[in-house]
């Protein structure tokens, strides 16, 4: 499952499962298929790929399919303002991303400040702010008389 509204965080770390893998060039899309083991009695994956309930064999084709994994991806990658981490589970994908990126530094695994290239340093602009100039009176003015509000 995935959501995401806008730009909504500074770092982004993106898993790519097996619905979209690189075979041969191409990108591959595909749909997961369970079985049932009854002798645990849970499910196991039978064909590797995408179990999300809402793109399922009946409901949309395998063109619709490949549009909305896509879409999928394409949101999560895209919501982070300053960058996002990449991985696939798949290894011929991540070979190909990593040919795709070419050579990176890894400087740990926590993005700060130091250890930022200079061209990504840029300090955020402060929030602009929201409403007219009574908002704040009028959030002191709630509540009961001698009581201290906490926002």
């Amino acid at each position: 499952m995935y959501t995401a509204q806008g730009l909504e965080w500074d770092w982004c770390g993106v898993i790519m499962g097996d619905d979209m893998v690189r075979r041969d060039g191409k990108w591959v899309f595909r749909r997961g298929k369970e079985r049932k083991d009854l002798e645990a009695g849970v499910k196991r994956v039978a064909v590797p790929g995408s179990f999300d309930p809402k793109v399922r064999a009946s409901s949309v084709d395998d063109g619709g399919f490949a549009r909305l994994v896509r879409h999928a991806y394409h949101v999560l990658m895209t919501r982070a303002s300053r960058a996002t981490v990449l991985y696939s589970t798949d290894e011929e994908t991540r070979v190909y991303l990593k040919d795709l990126v070419g050579n990176v530094q890894i400087h740990g695994l926590r993005p700060t400040w130091e250890n930022l290239p200079p061209e990504a340093r840029v300090p955020h602009l402060p929030r602009p702010r929201r409403g007219g100039r009574n908002r704040s009176r009028n959030r002191r003015d709630k509540g009961q008389p001698g009581q201290k509000t906490l926002f």
